[in-house]
């Protein structure tokens, strides 16, 4: 009797645990999957709310909710951005049936269930297979997502040629574009960058008298942000600095061993400088850096040294193009131009027509979830052919250490005989199996 109380007490507290569990994962479920339905009623009731609405923006919802995975980075806990189709219908995308998620666990604990995975390039600095994805499914896109330029963001491994479906970087030529700046006309519609812009040919005078004479702004200012990684920088400026100096012209480097600056910097020299040194830390094709911002923000002609093409990029007419010119010969030029306010001034033209800005936090996330919408896109089986090549310029392809990671050799286990032919096997593992137009 006593056995078949005991047996009786402890089937009922199995019961009710598992009861407990099953309602708990049911809740997880039902709040995983219908998260941001209280945000779309929102969204639809300030369309509903809004007598002008088009008609049409009916067309953003959908039942069929695509699931994007930002699949995590090793040593970091901080949430790039909220789970959900918040960011969606903030940024106010075509779509916004999308799902952000930080989960790779989400989907029935495989993630070979997601539309789509955007992989961060940190991730493959040394292409440890414990970090990246093991499997995959041939209908999901695998998506290289970089803010970082080619130099810092490095991908030597041979295992990266033909393992991303889709790009999403700073380059022009990427599947998805994300420029860390962007040029806005006064109706508020992006017009650069973009390969071909069309700006305006006839700009009206600037009405501000920018230039102030009897020398009460200084000539040139440089900040210097990175000690370590900005020796060129540091460099280039001291050379031209020698220049100025005997041309009674001044310039004043900020930052390490230089002068001090205060924690609101740009608020301390805004207004105080004719021009803004922008050296940037990569010459890499289409990389152009939030430091041009400064510069413009500071009430600075912006002197651009980097790799990019600046019209694709910056109003005509807005800036000096200073990287295949003689340090002597951009002296020259910038005595010039101090000396005739009136050139100076047509530097500002630009700024009664166009308004630049840093992009978003994940700008290009709208463009992502359409193509995710686009049957025709996303049917399309493709995969990023010669990535080396793409993702670097010039030398730096051909200074790439292609040779395997040595760590990865030893944790294989592997005699150097067989480790050419253990890396071909990772990229045939790795690699979308076919390849269609």
């Amino acid at each position: 009797m006593l056995k078949t109380e005991t047996f009786a007490k402890l089937f009922f507290l199995l019961s009710c645990t598992g009861l407990l569990m099953y309602v708990v994962l049911a809740f997880y479920t039902f709040h995983t999957a219908y998260t941001s339905i209280s945000q779309v009623q929102k969204y639809r009731e300030r369309i509903q709310n809004n007598s002008t609405a088009d008609a049409l923006l009916e067309d953003r919802f959908t039942n069929d909710l695509k699931y994007i995975l930002l699949w995590p980075i090793p040593n970091v806990t901080n949430k790039i951005i909220e789970d959900g189709q918040s960011v969606f219908i903030n940024y106010n995308c075509t779509y916004i049936n999308c799902y952000l998620a930080s989960n790779k666990y989400l989907l029935n604990g495989d993630y070979r269930n997601f539309d789509a995975i955007i992989l961060n390039a940190s991730i493959f600095t040394s292409w440890d297979v414990k970090n990246i994805p093991d499997r995959r499914s041939t209908r999901q896109k695998f998506v290289f997502y970089s803010e970082l330029p080619s130099d810092s963001a490095p991908m030597c491994n041979i295992c990266a040629e033909n393992y991303f479906n889709w790009t999403w970087t700073y380059k022009l030529s990427s599947d998805i574009l994300r420029p860390l700046i962007e040029v806005r006309n006064m109706n508020n519609e992006i017009v650069a960058p973009r390969e071909n812009v069309k700006w305006i040919n006839n700009v009206m005078p600037s009405k501000l008298n920018t230039f102030e004479m009897g020398r009460v702004k200084k000539d040139v200012v440089c900040i210097i942000n990175n000690c370590q990684k900005r020796n060129e920088t540091i460099e280039y400026a001291k050379r031209l600095k020698a220049i100025l100096d005997r041309k009674a012209l001044v310039l004043d480097l900020f930052g390490c061993q230089f002068l001090k600056c205060s924690e609101d910097c740009l608020n301390e020299i805004k207004n105080k400088y004719h021009f803004y040194l922008v050296y940037e830390d990569s010459f890499a094709v289409d990389y152009v850096s939030a430091e041009v911002i400064k510069a413009y923000d500071s009430g600075a002609i912006p002197i651009m040294i980097g790799g990019a093409d600046y019209q694709k990029f910056l109003p005509e007419g807005s800036y000096v193009k200073a990287r295949n010119v003689t340090v002597h010969k951009l002296a020259e030029t910038i005595e010039q131009i101090v000396e005739n306010p009136s050139i100076y001034n047509s530097f500002h033209n630009w700024r009664q027509h166009y308004v630049i800005k840093r992009t978003r936090q994940l700008e290009g996330i709208c463009d992502l979830c359409s193509n995710l919408n686009n049957k025709r896109i996303f049917k399309r089986k493709t995969a990023v052919r010669n990535f080396r090549h793409w993702w670097y310029y010039g030398s730096k392809y051909e200074n790439c250490n292609i040779d395997p990671d040595p760590s990865v050799h030893t944790r294989a286990g592997l005699k150097e005989s067989d480790l050419k032919s253990y890396y071909y096997g990772l990229k045939n593992k790795y690699r979308l199996e076919s390849l269609e137009d």
